[in-house]
């Protein structure tokens, strides 16, 4: 099922693949970690795909000035957006209460300057709903404490 997309990924990179995984979120994609050091992202259906393109031009553009490190795509071929991922652990919630009060307000302004950075970005192209601001109610129980 995944050597169509294996293929393109060699093809496209160059990339000799020792490992290879699934990730079961993002449900508009097909979504593949090759050798723990790349993301690839393959659309499901030509909706995803128009939506991805869509958004391929910002998220080049923004990698670029935003005050932390996000993806900026690297791949990009038919059907395929790839990127290298970003050093470090992800950033779970149940780690907000472990925080000193130091480490807690540099996180805040890091995420502070992000958001004013993304809100003050000026773009044309820019002109589709992110779905960002629907929030399931798995969202609320992860987090449920203002941080």
């Amino acid at each position: 099922m995944l050597e169509k997309q294996i293929k393109e990924i060699k093809r496209m990179t160059g990339f000799k693949i020792d490992s290879f995984k699934v990730i079961k979120k993002g449900a508009e994609n097909l979504i593949i970690e090759v050798n723990e050091e790349c993301i690839f992202r393959f659309p499901k259906d030509p909706a995803a795909k128009a939506k991805m393109l869509k958004r391929l031009d910002f998220l080049i553009k923004f990698s670029k000035v935003s005050p932390i490190s996000i993806p900026e795509p690297k791949y990009v071929g038919e059907g395929v957006i790839g990127y290298k991922k970003i050093l470090g652990e992800p950033f779970l919630p149940s780690y907000v209460e472990k925080l000193s009060k130091k480490d807690g307000y540099k996180i805040a302004k890091q995420l502070g300057l992000f958001l004013k950075t993304l809100h003050n970005y000026k773009d044309r192209s820019v002109n589709f709903d992110t779905g960002y601001l629907v929030m399931r109610q798995s969202d609320y129980q992860s987090c449920p404490q203002e941080f």
